[in-house]
């Protein structure tokens, strides 16, 4: 096809439109994965976490702590069929002793667990590499679909994009959330068994949040390495290479749906995986 009819069905077209709205949601995507540390993804939500919530859940902790300890020594004490031992006190006072030191260092330490998946992102993601979907073979069949599904396809690329999207913001939203909650999660682990099952579950949901950057930047760079080696036309030097555009549209559609689905799902991957659930 003529360069000039080319250009003149791009501009303005609800493909082209599609493609630079996906790509737009791609990069601030890329903007937020490219943090290496949590003060860097709000300057101010991460001040009022770690200088208001967090050390009023930890006063709040330190009075729960004893609470729980106490709970924990009541139940061992009067359960008939064990007898309290010098294990058992042992075993209650070593994790009354690690949950305080959890609460005290929590903030270094979650810090510490998320510049490690930062860094393991930054091997599979370098760069903040973005994925663009973006077709090379514009024909006769290729203008014609894009003008029979051209409105399906830009509404693709919009909610799909805010979906990626979304999936990455509400990751870093939870991990704020869960490490305002840490100190009350974890001074459970001085109650002994079955209070502690609180603390085990906010460590599964921590990693899982964590964690799952690291599976979301697997999942887009594989996903990119895919489209590129797929590619979109089938040059054959002859008059039919006019008519075989539609197969632009169709992949693009099929690889942003797959890849959307993937990025959606990293959460379940990482729970089913690690048994994080």
């Amino acid at each position: 096809m003529p360069g000039w009819l080319k250009d003149f069905f791009q501009i303005g077209s609800l493909f082209n439109l599609g493609q630079q709205i996906w790509n737009f949601f791609m990069g601030i995507t890329s903007s937020l994965m490219g943090a290496d540390a949590l003060e860097t993804i709000s300057p101010d939500a991460w001040n009022f976490v770690s200088e208001t919530v967090y050390p009023w859940m930890l006063s709040a902790a330190t009075v729960f702590l004893n609470l729980f300890f106490m709970i924990g020594f009541i139940r061992q004490s009067t359960n008939l069929r064990e007898n309290l031992t010098i294990e058992n006190w042992i075993e209650l006072i070593i994790k009354v002793i690690i949950s305080n030191s959890l609460m005290i260092q929590g903030i270094s330490l979650m810090q510490s667990f998320f510049t490690v998946a930062s860094d393991m992102k930054a091997v599979f993601f370098p760069g903040g590499t973005s994925i663009n979907i973006q077709p090379m073979d514009v024909d006769v069949t290729y203008v014609l679909y894009e003008l029979a599904a051209g409105l399906i396809y830009l509404l693709l690329c919009i909610i799909s994009g805010i979906i990626i999207m979304v999936e990455v913001f509400g990751r870093f939203l939870n991990l704020y959330l869960l490490i305002c909650v840490a100190p009350i999660a974890l001074s459970t682990m001085a109650g002994g068994r079955g209070l502690e099952n609180t603390a085990i579950s906010w460590f599964k949901s921590f990693l899982t949040n964590v964690f799952q950057i690291v599976i979301i930047a697997l999942i887009l760079r594989i996903g990119g390495l895919m489209i590129a080696n797929w590619g979109f036309s089938n040059q054959t030097g002859t008059p039919l290479d006019w008519f075989d555009g539609y197969q632009s549209v169709l992949t693009s559609m099929a690889q942003i749906t797959l890849i959307t689905s993937a990025v959606k799902g990293s959460d379940a991957f990482m729970r089913r995986a690690f048994d994080l659930r």
